[in-house]
């Protein structure tokens, strides 16, 4: 599981809300954006971004890599 919070700790919200194994998270130098890995593409490791407004998600996750390789360690 992924968690955004503020700077001062508190307002912990947990990114994306998915039952599927989300880790590795990388946060964009302006803070709008969280790329981070996840199976829940059909059980193989790929690369999503999710766009943060205000400090919540906005809309929905998108996949970002495809194929059958795995797609590990995300940066901006």
């Amino acid at each position: 599981e992924i968690y955004l919070r503020t700077s001062d700790g508190k307002n912990w919200r947990l990114i994306p809300k998915d039952s599927a194994d989300d880790t590795l998270p990388s946060i964009s130098p302006n803070g709008d954006m969280i790329a981070f890995s996840s199976d829940r593409a059909a059980g193989h490791f790929h690369i999503y971004l999710q766009a943060i407004k205000e400090g919540k998600p906005d809309g929905e996750p998108r996949q970002f890599t495809h194929g059958f390789s795995p797609n590990m360690h995300s940066r901006f």
